[in-house]
């Protein structure tokens, strides 16, 4: 009598068990709008990229053009001192463009730039391709994504979802220069509610609303069972084989140090953040902070200090 008890008791926990794992909840909106916001700041991506190399050229620029004017003071002035100073000058400006131009073609900053935007276009495609998925993954009043105001299936219209801005497409801001990213990135990974490692808080119950495509057995994205948890958004969210919940991966905490590179995630992050260090990565004219205002003194105080006279010809080459 026992073993028949015990027999039925499995049986109970086994069908409950597939129960539950064909049941494939929808996403809470707590779930699914950080996703968009994501999607949405890495729009920025590329304009930032552009900002940073086109202030590297401009500061080359403007930094020989100057290099020229200081020159030419120098071949006109009939002051012997000020026409040193200049030359001087000239040199070392023209130095800096140099170096600027050097991490342009020397493909430092390029490459950095590069690769950042084709990272982060590829994990913006990532997810992109799966709000879409579940955004139209519905069948009479179930869906996958649903409003938090009512509980209803949210809405794909347009740029939105259920009334969020989520174009699901690259939509490049009209802007000229670096745009700041909207609390998505700090300086140890990303900043978004999303990370949490609970599967309760992410499947709607109260609505009961179906996701044929969060289904983990039967008639689930490949009508059966899946043999292994499912990454969707490129490992932001992630269905899982063995249990009828969904659960998240945290890619915050990522490694501070720009050499380490963990998950995708991680490493995108690491690309926004060189990205950003390439401002401070421009060789900048020394009289535009304190640091280099020292330098700057000591090439005056040369050319001041040294007597001999300017040659006839060619006062650019003159050697300090």
């Amino acid at each position: 009598m026992s073993t028949v008890l015990l027999a039925t008791a499995l049986a109970a926990i086994i069908l409950r068990e597939k129960a539950d794992g064909t049941r494939g909840n929808g996403l809470k909106q707590s779930a699914w709008q950080p996703l968009c916001k994501i999607s949405e700041e890495l729009n920025k991506v590329g304009p930032n990229a552009a900002a940073r190399l086109s202030k590297i050229a401009t500061t080359a620029e403007d930094q020989s053009n100057t290099a020229d004017r200081l020159t030419a003071f120098a071949m006109l002035t009939p002051d012997v001192n000020e026409a040193k100073k200049a030359v001087a000058l000239a040199g070392l400006f023209r130095q800096l463009a140099t170096e600027n131009l050097q991490s342009l073609s020397g493909q430092r900053a390029t490459k950095t730039a590069i690769n950042a935007v084709a990272e982060n276009s590829y994990n913006k495609g990532r997810i992109d391709e799966a709000l879409t998925i579940l955004g139209l993954a519905k069948n009479g009043g179930n869906g996958c994504l649903v409003q938090a105001s009512d509980n209803n299936v949210a809405t794909v219209a347009g740029n939105t979802i259920g009334g969020v801005q989520c174009s699901r497409k690259l939509t490049p801001p009209a802007t000229k220069g670096y745009t700041d990213y909207d609390n998505i990135i700090g300086p140890e990974g990303w900043l978004t509610a999303h990370a949490t490692t609970g599967n309760t808080d992410l499947s709607d119950t109260t609505g009961n609303k179906q996701c044929v495509p969060l289904k983990t057995h039967t008639n689930g994205l490949a009508a059966g069972d899946i043999g292994a948890e499912l990454p969707l958004a490129h490992g932001l969210l992630t269905v899982i084989n063995t249990d009828s919940g969904i659960k998240t991966v945290t890619a915050t905490k990522g490694e501070t140090t720009r050499t380490t590179r963990g998950n995708q995630w991680q490493s995108a992050y690491h690309g926004l953040k060189e990205i950003e260090a390439l401002e401070s990565a421009i060789a900048t004219n020394v009289t535009e902070n304190a640091e280099n205002q020292g330098a700057h003194q000591e090439v005056i105080n040369r050319a001041h200090t040294n007597k001999d006279e300017l040659p006839a010809s060619k006062p650019e080459n003159l050697v300090l």
